[in-house]
């Protein structure tokens, strides 16, 4: 990888573990949201209470293979970050999907043209339970 540093305001966070290496992928900026934005009105909490939160996702590269786990909630988010890392979306070869909560898998498409697989080349794997559930 070609970066070796990161800003307060990047969306990267490069690490190293072993024989592998990898980046922590921001999506969306942190950000504040209201509980009660995301709870029925029977359950709504003091308007002072939120919840901070960002979508991940995370590239591995390990014995040469790029590995991404989860696609985020943008393709186009995710692609552009792989890119300042210099990894195109065509050279992922697998990504490996944890759940199919859409901030996990909405990424697997482009969203500008015409919803194209971001990851063209890849393989995908998937826990057989989850597929059955599909």
């Amino acid at each position: 990888m070609n970066r070796t540093s990161k800003t307060e305001d990047d969306k990267l966070y490069l690490f190293e573990h072993g024989g592998t290496t990898g980046a922590v992928i921001r999506i969306l900026p942190d950000s504040s949201r209201s509980l009660n934005e995301m709870l029925p009105e029977a359950f709504q909490q003091n308007p002072d209470h939120s919840l901070s939160f960002a979508y991940t996702c995370c590239y591995l590269n390990h014995r040469d293979r790029h590995v991404l786990i989860d696609s985020g909630i943008d393709g186009d988010e995710v692609a552009s970050a792989l890119s300042e890392l210099g990894i195109a979306a065509a050279d992922i070869e697998l990504v490996c999907i944890t759940h199919v909560d859409r901030d996990h898998v909405a990424g697997l498409l482009l969203q500008i043209g015409d919803g194209e697989l971001t990851y063209p080349h890849a393989k995908y794997a998937i826990d057989a339970e989850l597929w059955g559930e599909l």
